[in-house]
């Protein structure tokens, strides 16, 4: 057992492997991850990352496994992410009792997670999760249906009650993993959210950068990264964005980064400054961010919102939905706005706000660059590894 004094002090090397149905995907949960593995060494922890994925990508690190699934399919409603139908239930089996964890952390409640928390009360090994994604929300989005949410929450309790405790990336949804999920507030672990902050930084910034991708050199950028699908209101944006650009006189363009199922409007949107990049990664995406001017999400669904931090240590300033996780990083009428989605004209009055206004917008930038500094992924890390030491006592 690890005493009071090991968790203050680092203590012996505590070994965790994280199970997830997505780490190689282009969303925040993956980015958390690798970053997990990343800096868990420097505190005094082995982390393993074990997913399944039919999919030939380069392997960054030895404590990243990827086994083969016996089935896979795309998920419903979000095509960009394999689904295990059948996981690879004695690789799982044989990775987990060779690495003989002290805890098994569970970060996604698909067949992957389910198999390991099986196991894992086989083996008698403490679990723990994170409640990454609002799955009832998210379905409910993409199919009208209350019924289909009712069901998702039913699952969901479920799954996250075998936990020892649930980590919420956001305060906002403490309340939602409590009242919705049923989950007792003892059991629910606020995790400070955190970017890398040398990775996204103002320093990326370029004379003439948006000319390699044949946008004006003096054009301002909106900019939107993230998956281009239904739940993430990407369509209220683009409306917005154009009803925006029928009121200014300055030239104007909206940059899109990801994939999703709107990439096909691709070759039609560019006829109204409309530019998708497709996916992104490395310094090519940290100088995305520092080259824009504001960034945008409307997505209501949100249980943290990694690229709006990212475009935060960026110093970027942000208008954002008034819903979910995001609210917890931008500071409204500081380091941006955050708006309701009823109110559309409210999006284009502070777009007008701040493209006329230049000082007031590079200090609502440099307000979110200020706040995201005290927010680093190594101190989030610390605090993860932390509260998995904890649940040994």
């Amino acid at each position: 057992m690890i005493s009071l004094c090991d968790i203050l002090i680092g203590g012996d090397n505590i070994k965790i492997v994280l199970v997830t149905d997505t780490l190689f995907d282009t969303n925040g949960v993956s980015r958390f991850i690798h970053d997990m593995v990343h800096f868990a060494p420097k505190n005094n922890a082995t982390l393993t990352a074990i997913t399944a994925a039919d999919i030939d990508v380069p392997i960054s690190s030895p404590n990243i496994i990827c086994i083969q699934p016996f089935l896979a399919m795309r998920m419903p409603f979000y095509k960009e992410q394999s689904l295990q139908i059948i996981p690879p239930l004695l690789s799982l089996w044989k990775k987990i009792r060779a690495l003989k964890p002290d805890i098994i952390h569970i970060s996604t409640p698909g067949p992957l997670g389910w198999s390991a928390l099986f196991m894992a009360k086989i083996l008698k090994i403490p679990v723990a999760g994170t409640y990454h994604t609002d799955f009832p929300a998210f379905l409910e989005e993409n199919t009208g249906s209350k019924k289909i949410r009712k069901i998702t929450v039913w699952f969901m309790r479920r799954f996250y009650k075998q936990m020892r405790f649930t980590f919420s990336r956001s305060k906002p949804y403490i309340k939602t993993i409590e009242e919705e999920i049923g989950i007792s507030r003892q059991k629910i672990i606020y995790l400070s959210s955190g970017t890398d902050t040398q990775k996204f930084h103002p320093s990326f910034k370029e004379e003439g950068f948006w000319t390699r991708y044949g946008i004006a050199k003096d054009a301002l950028i909106l900019l939107y990264v993230g998956r281009l699908n239904v739940e993430k209101n990407l369509l209220f944006l683009i409306d917005r964005f154009r009803e925006f650009k029928k009121e200014t006189k300055q030239k104007v363009v909206l940059v899109l980064v990801g994939e999703g199922e709107y990439a096909k409007h691709a070759d039609e949107w560019i006829q109204e400054d409309i530019f998708y990049l497709g996916v992104k990664r490395g310094e090519e995406l940290s100088s995305i961010y520092a080259n824009s001017d504001i960034f945008m999400s409307a997505s209501t669904t949100e249980t943290l919102g990694q690229t709006i931090m990212e475009a935060q240590a960026s110093s970027v300033c942000a208008i954002v939905a008034d819903q979910g996780g995001v609210i917890e990083n931008v500071q409204d009428g500081i380091s941006g706005y955050t708006l309701s989605i009823e109110c559309a004209h409210l999006w284009v009055e502070k777009l007008k706000e701040l493209t006329l206004n230049h000082q007031k917008r590079v200090a609502m930038g440099v307000a979110g660059f200020q706040q995201i500094q005290e927010r680093s992924i190594e101190a989030s890390c610390q605090a993860f590894i932390a509260q998995h030491r904890i649940a040994l006592v």
